[in-house]
């Protein structure tokens, strides 16, 4: 769709707790927390292990919104 995605990767301890909760969690939706912020919730389609995408961000905003919040740490 031209709509660019968020990969991220994570520590091992991470990914193996992403990968049990993804796994029992498909088609439900995953809250993206910083700092006791929802940031957004994005459908798990399947298990995430080590490195993800987040893709679907139509908006610029939200793209922006998910950019400062993870790599900047800016709470919206």
């Amino acid at each position: 769709n031209g709509d660019p995605p968020i990969a991220l990767t994570l520590t091992e301890e991470g990914a193996a707790a992403m990968e049990i909760t993804t796994t029992e969690n498909i088609d439900r939706r995953l809250a993206i927390v910083l700092d006791g912020k929802l940031i957004m919730a994005p459908k798990i389609i399947a298990p995430i292990k080590k490195e993800m995408v987040i893709s679907g961000l139509t908006k610029k905003e939200d793209l922006l919104k998910i950019f400062r919040a993870i790599v900047l740490r800016e709470l919206p």
